[in-house]
């Protein structure tokens, strides 16, 4: 069952790419530029003066909002979803699981549920190590099979290959975060960060950032395995 109702375009739902290998008190007022009211503080006060006591979003309200937002984008076909689209699935990937403190760790330590990723990626390039049975009507005419694993084992799974380097699940997420401008638009500082962000410009599948591309599928894993978590925080008591 979708967490919301899903907005995405119609269309086919190809399998994920993998070109080289990847499986502001007092308040100064103004309008924005896309239209929207903007608050900002004057000089030398604060937003928290300017408004008084400052709540920051409820962690339980940002896990729900992040994983709506996060199923929706995966739900957009490949040929249709935005490179920056792509690029905000970063986000809310690192966000969710990827932080110091991984957004569903926090808001998982009231409900203690024990939260597994399956998937179909393997343990790397040559050994697929994958002994459950594949997801029905999967997106392929290839199924392989899946291994449900742990957080920690899932984001070491193998996603790409980009000769010379072999690239995980962290690797892809990190990339479209830290480095393509998920959250930071940054410049490669090793030889793998260099390869995959030089391989952007060389090979493009639906004119998109392929490693990008890929992190729909991990999307897709993440909220489905975050499902249960997401329905238990929307039955507890507020």
């Amino acid at each position: 069952m979708p967490l919301t109702r899903s907005r995405a375009p119609r269309g086919d739902r190809p399998e994920a790419a993998r070109p080289v290998a990847y499986h502001l008190g007092r308040l100064a007022r103004h309008e924005s530029v896309i239209g929207q009211s903007v608050v900002t503080p004057r000089h030398g006060e604060t937003t928290k003066q300017a408004n008084g006591d400052y709540k920051a979003m409820n962690r339980n309200q940002l896990f729900l909002n992040s994983l709506e937002e996060l199923e929706r984008l995966t739900r957009i076909p490949q040929s249709h979803v935005t490179e920056y689209e792509t690029l905000r699935i970063s986000a809310l990937l690192r966000l969710l699981i990827l932080d110091a403190e991984p957004l569903f760790e926090q808001v998982n330590r009231s409900h203690r549920l024990k939260i597994r990723f399956r998937s179909s990626y393997p343990a790397s390039l040559t050994d697929e190590d994958l002994p459950e049975p594949p997801f029905e009507n999967a997106d392929t005419p290839f199924p392989v099979g899946t291994k449900t694993l742990t957080k920690k084992d899932f984001i070491a799974r193998f996603a790409a290959f980009i000769a010379p380097y072999e690239y995980t699940v962290k690797d892809l997420i990190l990339y479209g975060a830290n480095l393509a401008g998920g959250v930071h638009a940054g410049r490669p500082s090793s030889d793998t960060e260099s390869v995959i962000y030089d391989t952007a410009e060389k090979i493009r599948i639906f004119d998109k950032d392929p490693s990008l591309l890929e992190l729909r599928g991990i999307g897709q894993v993440v909220v489905r395995s975050l499902a249960p978590l997401y329905q238990a925080v929307r039955m507890a008591p507020a």
